[in-house]
């Protein structure tokens, strides 16, 4: 590189990514995305890239630097690089959420949803495909903010908003449009911060003092005599109590995400939940940083039980569906592996109505999506999915009705579970051919919806 010192080389190399940057950038520019948002945040990363740039030349320069010690020095670069590699983050991101890899037809009500019912102005959302068989929720704004933040930059052309978050799907998956409920979740922990949900619930979380106690006295028993001095009761518990408190942060926070969705979604959100959450992980896997499905289920069952007009207009293949599920769900208490899952999940269990209501204040004003006073509703857009018909709409004498896109999702997953059978005998498709070409009928629907709904704001 030419350059006499090490820390010159060290600045030379960060602006090379830099400027790499600035050529992969430009043709991310002129991809077709769902909404207007990438393109304006494509340039707000490049104005920032540029400001990193700029600082660093400016560093190089500086008499006060080139007199610093080079393990000094080096931490300045370093801090400098670490604020690239967040933008490198966002426009990996960015590259893989265009038209062509995202699901679309989901951005935009996605959007409507958080900044008018949950009452987040600054709400921006990006989807983008995993490499993997899971869902993702990353807070990108808050990132990027504090990029800004360290950098003292003032430049109104960077104006990141802290309410920006991306959502990852299974990439492989992403015709599946039903499952994609499973999105309400990751949705959820963007209201979970927001909200500041976690100082309301964790206080709550009260572990068995007498079981505590008990585990306690039996540890420092066992103990050998040797090393008695070192290890006390008071030294016990505090390692227990910062075990319990660490996972219950973990397991509270997953669990309100999950009734979060519920409430968002209804429960489409509870189907897709049981459809991939159950591929995932066993019923009684408590050594991951989420609570057992067992725990999950039974939540969102006690969230399904108040929904009677709901429950009231399924089919009988659908109720066994649910009901099957609910009997393994519910056949047993949750098991544990250890006893600091065993007192932080007994405790957690105890707050269940607590974490409902929380979630339910979560959503907004407007209050979450009801399927039950939305089951008249429910049942004339299955007649319409049932017949391969978009269920976008309500057709009726006065002409057409909109409806809640959620219904469009959970009259979908109503038809779904119900069995396609009838469709796939009139048109002759195979199982999956079946199942696919219904998840783009309902796709197709949620789009409309949206459609319909911009061209109503408009008029």
């Amino acid at each position: 590189m030419g350059s006499a010192q090490p820390r010159d080389s060290l600045i030379e190399s960060v602006i090379d990514h830099c400027l790499a940057f600035a050529d992969r950038l430009e043709p991310l520019d002129s991809r077709q995305y769902a909404s207007k948002f990438p393109r304006d945040f494509l340039r707000q990363l490049s104005n920032l890239n540029v400001a990193i740039e700029e600082r660093l030349k400016a560093l190089k320069a500086d008499p006060d630097f080139q007199s610093l010690k080079h393990e000094e020095a080096e931490q300045h670069i370093l801090r400098y690089s670490w604020l690239y590699s967040q933008l490198y983050v966002a426009a990996s991101i960015i590259e893989r959420s265009d038209v062509p890899h995202t699901v679309v037809e989901l951005v935009q009500p996605l959007k409507r949803l958080m900044q008018l019912q949950c009452g987040l102005k600054n709400f921006e959302l990006l989807l983008h495909p995993l490499p993997i068989l899971n869902y993702s929720f990353y807070h990108l704004g808050n990132d990027l903010s504090k990029v800004k933040d360290q950098l003292a930059i003032t430049d109104s052309k960077v104006a990141f908003t802290k309410q920006l978050i991306t959502v990852g799907f299974p990439g492989l998956e992403m015709g599946r449009l039903l499952v994609h409920s499973i999105i309400a979740h990751e949705l959820g922990h963007c209201l979970y911060v927001e909200g500041k949900l976690e100082k309301k619930l964790l206080q709550l979380v009260k572990p068995d003092k007498q079981k505590l106690d008990t585990l306690v006295r039996e540890l420092v028993a066992r103990a050998p005599t040797a090393l008695s001095e070192y290890i006390t009761e008071v030294e016990i518990r505090s390692t227990f109590t910062r075990q319990i408190n660490f996972l219950a942060k973990l397991w509270v926070k997953e669990l309100t995400c999950d009734a979060i969705g519920y409430c968002l979604f209804g429960p489409a959100y509870l189907f897709a939940a049981l459809d991939f959450l159950t591929v995932a992980y066993t019923f009684d896997d408590d050594l991951h940083t989420h609570p057992p499905n067992r725990m999950r289920f039974r939540l969102l069952y006690k969230m399904l039980d108040k929904e009677t007009g709901f429950l009231n207009i399924l089919d009988p293949q659908v109720k066994s569906f649910l009901d099957s599920w609910r009997a393994i769900t519910g056949s047993q208490e949750p098991r544990f592996t250890n006893p600091i899952s065993d007192l932080t999940g007994s405790a957690i269990l105890n707050i269940y109505d607590h974490i409902i209501n929380t979630a339910t204040s979560a959503v907004g004003s407007a209050g979450p999506y009801s399927a039950s006073e939305n089951a008249t509703e429910l049942q004339q857009l299955v007649k319409r999915a049932e017949a391969l018909i978009p269920p976008n709409e309500l057709i009726e004498k006065e002409g057409s009705r909109e409806v809640k896109f959620q219904s469009v999702l959970n009259a979908g997953w109503l038809v779904y579970l119900k069995g396609l059978e009838a469709i796939q005998e009139k048109f002759k498709w195979e199982p999956w051919e079946c199942k696919t070409k219904f998840n783009a009928t309902v796709a197709r629907a949620v789009e409309l919806n949206e459609i319909q709904r911009r061209w109503r704001e408009i008029q």
